[in-house]
């Protein structure tokens, strides 16, 4: 219990890492942020936005609805749940479009819908009816409803185990899919809220909250005034929420005047949130006034940049941050990396773009993120008129060149576009026949991770006297965890072979049709952890080559990842699924010859992949683009603001996919697979093992208003372009499965 209390002291009452105290808030500003709910109307899942909608306000608590191709939600489950919001309980009727599974030995399907734990009714099939939806209307009484988020059940008769043949994510076919659903009252339509007249006029839609979260460095007295006038039959207020020790405290304010003492508050989150319900209301001037003296700018200091003649950027392919040596981890995988952080910069809190190669690169070139430059999958391809690092460097008289193992990096799909010279090194992932047969997959795939290092040697050779930035993408230690000798087993034997086939495995366990035991997971971590000394090994060599050549003193050194890898962290293997930071946490470290010793104890803070566009740029002494998202890393050290936006990290789901934004301290996930938020505190919980989003919602709210409002406002006006290059070579294709990207 102690350990818990301490927790949640450090939650809601140390200020000593708060930002500045915003002294006024403008209601009416549409750059304030803030978060609309509204009463659930209807749903159409046949409309994409719907699944935007979900992630908005939908929640499914059980964690059993999920997309249906185009059309719908579907269930996997005898027992799914969705919320949805009501704020004016009255008596209401629920309408629904159903689908239901047809399996005839076990008769007709039946769903029985509970509201908060009211028993609704049973929608009920016929079998000859097969699989046509058909419609249903329930009543739901006052009484079952309460203002805010209600709980709707869906129990079903059946959801057949269909074993490793199954479509759903854990061998079953689905009970039944939801295609629409709508809520009505027996009442006339609210008016129509009318148009603001000036710009400092809000005007609110009936039956809606608007919640304004802020952050309060200290404890203080806040007010709000405006002058509210509330159209016909509505009815309007002013509520306070905060999280506290007990749960979240909601005070209530009815609008009798034009200023409302509203107490003193914080410190932490707070939302203050207008409300209008049966008609519109308008809030003229409406402003929150924080009673409290101004913080300390917390300005960054000012930092010497450090310049190379050249750079070398180094990727090892699906690295996670917490398995390198200068992170603490326990093996030796790194010991040649670990040497150059000693005395270089590292970054601690670096997080991929997206976790997956293929738009995490797109991020690396373009310095965008996956929402702005658009490149989810082949064939997108971002908007040429983002200028990509190379192109600018080339310019700026630095030859660039990539030379990538993996085969999501080449000239077909245009990720390397604009380098002076590209060079594929795919290992030559094939099955060796000297293996005996029966070994698992991640012995008999044999590679040859020099083949980069080689290439490189080559590309320093004929260009080491010139100014150049080299990109070298190593496969290691992305699967198949084949360590070549003398590193594999070097950290663990496996004499019983205890794990099947890498990539069947990996997806085998990723749709659970496939168990993995501990051991066999913690025999794979070791396989991973093997791939890695490999790769350190590469790093090694380069660097002895740089050496050789007499222009190491002039060479900067970047080693970094496109993304992460997990190891059944959240239930899942490998990469490409979530924005946990099993999958997007990555390291980052910079080693600048002759750099200020000083350097370390002024940079630092979040970074991500977007980040070292313009870190390349500085090192370089060029100029990059001015609306580049991401900052120098070397420059100087953000200013602190805990409702600031650090990093982003995506999949790349069709609808709103799974997203996760960093903050100074916090991480805000959205799970498109549960329809719902998450919040992290990853200076306590950096594994990301306590979701604070139920017991902190008030602190949820401020940064969800937040994290929208960036994205709105960094959302980039640019036509999306699609490859017409020829189709990936057998060669390629080969490669791709051999790394599990294709089947």
């Amino acid at each position: 219990m102690l350990r818990v209390f301490s927790l949640l002291s450090a939650l809601l009452f140390s200020a000593a890492a708060l930002a500045e105290t915003p002294a006024r808030r403008h209601f009416a500003d549409p750059a304030t942020p803030r978060l609309e709910v509204r009463e659930t109307k209807q749903i159409d899942f046949t409309d994409p936005a719907a699944f935007t909608l979900l992630n908005d306000g939908w929640h499914s608590p059980t964690g059993q609805l999920h997309s249906f191709g185009a059309d719908g939600l579907a269930s996997m489950s005898i027992d799914a749940g969705l919320t949805l919001s009501v704020l004016r309980p009255r008596d209401m009727t629920l309408h629904l479009r159903l689908q239901p599974n047809l399996v005839e030995p076990l008769g007709a399907q039946e769903i029985t819908i509970v509201w908060n734990g009211t028993r609704l009714g049973v929608c009920t099939f016929d079998l000859a009816e097969k699989w046509s939806p058909k419609d249903f209307s329930l009543a739901v009484p006052a009484d079952a409803i309460t203002p805010g988020d209600n709980e709707i059940r869906f129990l079903s008769r059946y959801a057949i185990a269909q074993g490793e043949a199954g479509t759903g994510d854990d061998g079953r076919i689905f009970a039944f899919a939801i295609y629409a659903l709508a809520l009505s009252a027996d009442e006339a339509a609210p008016a129509a809220a009318p148009a603001p007249t000036k710009d400092s006029e809000l005007v609110q839609a009936a039956d809606t909250r608007l919640v304004f979260p802020v952050y309060l460095e200290e404890a203080a007295p806040i007010s709000f005034t405006a002058k509210a006038t509330p159209g016909d039959k509505a009815v309007a207020a002013v509520l306070v929420h905060e999280d506290t020790m007990t749960g979240v405290k909601t005070e209530r304010f009815p609008v009798d005047g034009e200023t409302l003492d509203l107490g003193v508050r914080g410190p932490g989150a707070v939302s203050v949130t207008l409300e209008s319900l049966a008609g519109p209301t308008q809030w003229d001037a409406p402003v929150l006034a924080v009673d409290a003296p101004a913080a300390s700018t917390n300005a960054a200091p000012a930092v010497a940049q450090p310049q190379a003649k050249n750079v070398v950027l180094i990727i090892l392919d699906a690295l996670r941050a917490d398995h390198m040596g200068y992170h603490g981890y326990p093996r030796d995988t790194t010991p040649f990396i670990d040497s150059l952080a000693a005395d270089g910069l590292v970054f601690p809190e670096m997080y991929s773009a997206a976790s997956y190669t293929f738009s995490s690169t797109f991020s690396l070139v373009t310095g965008y993120y996956q929402f702005q430059h658009g490149a989810k999958r082949a064939p997108e391809l971002p908007s040429r008129t983002l200028t990509r690092f190379p192109s600018l460097l080339r310019d700026a008289g630095i030859f660039t060149a990539c030379i990538a193992a993996n085969p999501n990096l080449n000239s077909k799909n245009g990720t390397v576009a604009d380098f002076d010279l590209f060079e594929n090194a795919y290992e030559g992932l094939r099955d060796d026949p000297q293996i005996p047969k029966g070994k698992s997959m991640q012995q008999a795939l044999k590679g040859d991770p020099g083949m980069v290092t080689r290439k490189a040697e080559e590309f320093l050779d004929a260009h080491g006297d010139d100014r150049f930035l080299l990109y070298t993408h190593y496969r290691p230690p992305h699967h198949p965890y084949y360590a070549i000798a003398p590193w594999f087993e070097y950290f663990t034997r496996d004499p019983l072979d205890r794990m099947p086939g890498i990539t069947v495995a990996i997806n085998s366990v990723n749709v659970r049709t496939a168990p993995i035991t501990d051991e066999a997971r913690k025999q794979l971590v070791a396989r991973y952890d093997e791939n890695l000394r490999v790769a350190d090994e590469e790093v090694r060599r380069l660097h002895a080559k740089l050496e050789a050549l007499g222009i190491a003193d002039d060479t900067a050194i970047i080693v970094t990842s496109d993304h992460g890898e997990a190891f059944m962290e959240h239930g899942l293997l490998a990469h490409a699924l979530s924005s946990y930071n099993a999958q997007v946490h990555v390291p980052l470290m910079i080693y600048v010859p002759g750099a200020d010793g000083g350097l370390a104890e002024q940079v630092g803070g979040v970074a991500s992949t977007v980040d070292l566009y313009p870190t390349l740029c500085g090192l370089l002494g060029v100029t990059p683009p001015e609306d580049l998202p991401g900052r120098n890393l070397l420059a100087a050290p953000p200013v602190h603001d805990p409702g600031a936006v650090r990093a982003l990290a995506e999949t790349s789901g069709d609808h709103i996919p799974h997203q996760g934004w960093f903050f100074d301290r916090y991480k805000l996930v959205r799970n498109d697979y549960r329809h719902g938020v998450e919040v992290y505190d990853l200076q306590h919980d950096p594994t990301e093992q306590h979701d604070l989003a139920t017991q902190f919602p008030v602190l949820a709210d401020f940064l969800l208003a937040n994290a929208l409002h960036w994205r709105d406002a960094n959302t980039l006006d640019v036509e999306r372009e699609t490859s017409t290059g020829d189709q990936l070579d057998a060669d390629m294709i080969e490669q791709l499965e051999a790394l599990g990207y294709v089947e």
